[in-house]
């Protein structure tokens, strides 16, 4: 299972060219998650990324939309019963 400290560094290469020092180089912004600490334990123990995909991922991404549905109903409903 990948956790989220080893998913920041996952597909660097450490040893290879220095990125930052050509001039094509592009600045991605840091994305904020909407997802709660709870779903994102829920999501990464029901979703392996980097596991076998019959279909380019399209599998793991359908999986993974589920998850999250799945986690949106389950917030969802205890607000609800919440009095």
């Amino acid at each position: 299972m990948l956790h989220l400290e080893e998913s920041t560094w996952y597909g660097i290469e450490w040893n290879g060219p220095n990125v930052y020092e050509s001039e094509d180089a592009v600045t991605v912004p840091e994305v904020e998650t909407t997802l709660t600490p709870d779903m994102w334990t829920r999501l990464t123990s029901t979703v392996l990324p980097l596991s076998q995909s019959k279909n380019y991922g399209i599998d793991l991404y359908n999986q993974a939309l589920l998850s999250y549905i799945a986690n949106l109903f389950l917030q969802l409903t205890k607000k609800t019963k919440t009095p």
